[in-house]
């Protein structure tokens, strides 16, 4: 560039075409290089873009994972809470129906029978509310036989309503991963109709076909916008797509207001074994 702009001021022209000539190489040269200027700047403000982008993206994952880790917290303290209260109670009970045996008075034997069998009724629902919470945390039906298995058990945990589970004993099991999202997506929306639909009714059903696995879980309460779920300020879509997003998973409402009943339908694509 330097000794073409030298040889334009200093080489005497020889004829008017060589200087339309050089002028018209500096003009396509000075083109090219507002050319490239244009394309580094648009490069640069689509990798600005890119970036803007990308940190956004980063803060919607945070911002989800920090909803999904309150959502736990949550969890966790509302279970504390329940056990601290139903043992409290459970045990004040077995410490009161133990008390005659502290006294001094002698209790004669048919007393002592009427105080062991009162005591042992205590402590069942004891050991019934012990497994209630294990099965809540992580149940241990789902570790050793699978999601049928744990599904199943679920449903007849399920109070105030009917809970009907059908699944089929031959679906092969998944993967921990998919097994335990797709529990936990069960709990969570089956605790949503229990606070809010006034169901009386609940399906749960457990398919496969050639495309993987496919989960419903059906009610008979009112019915709502999906709109109000998937954008409102709770954290259970958030939840719920944070735990299916791990296993690529989908997750389809199919609900009217003012009409009774709400279908929920999960599925992810699950390899054949």
């Amino acid at each position: 560039m330097e000794v073409l702009v030298e040889y334009l001021f200093s080489a005497p022209l020889q004829k008017p075409i060589e200087f339309e000539y050089l002028i018209g190489v500096l003009i396509l040269i000075a083109v090219g290089l507002l050319v490239g200027w244009l394309l580094i700047k648009k490069n640069k403000v689509k990798h600005i873009e890119e970036l803007d982008g990308y940190k956004k993206l980063i803060e919607e994952k945070d911002q989800e994972l920090l909803s999904f880790v309150k959502a736990q917290d949550l969890e966790k303290k509302q279970l504390a809470n329940a056990m601290a209260e139903n043992f409290e109670k459970l045990f004040s009970v077995l410490n009161l129906n133990l008390s005659p045996l502290k006294a001094a008075k002698p209790v004669d034997q048919e007393k002592q029978q009427e105080i062991f069998k009162n005591s042992g009724s205590v402590i069942n629902e004891l050991e019934d509310e012990l497994k209630k919470v294990c099965f809540e945390l992580m149940p241990q039906t789902l570790l050793k036989r699978g999601l049928t298995a744990t599904l199943r058990e679920f449903g007849t945990r399920v109070n105030k309503v009917y809970c009907k589970v059908i699944a089929s004993d031959n679906i092969l099991r998944m993967s921990a991963e998919q097994e335990l999202a797709l529990f936990r997506v069960v709990q969570e929306w089956v605790n949503n109709v229990l606070k809010h639909t006034q169901a009386n009714n609940i399906v749960i059903q457990l398919t496969r076909d050639r495309q993987g696995i496919n989960l419903t879980i059906e009610d008979d309460g009112l019915g709502f916008d999906p709109k109000l779920f998937f954008e409102g300020a709770g954290n259970g879509w958030k939840v719920i797509q944070t735990r299916l997003r791990y296993i690529n998973g989908s997750f389809n409402i199919a609900s009217e207001p003012n009409v009774n009943g709400t279908k929920v339908t999960v599925s992810i694509e699950v390899a054949e074994g």
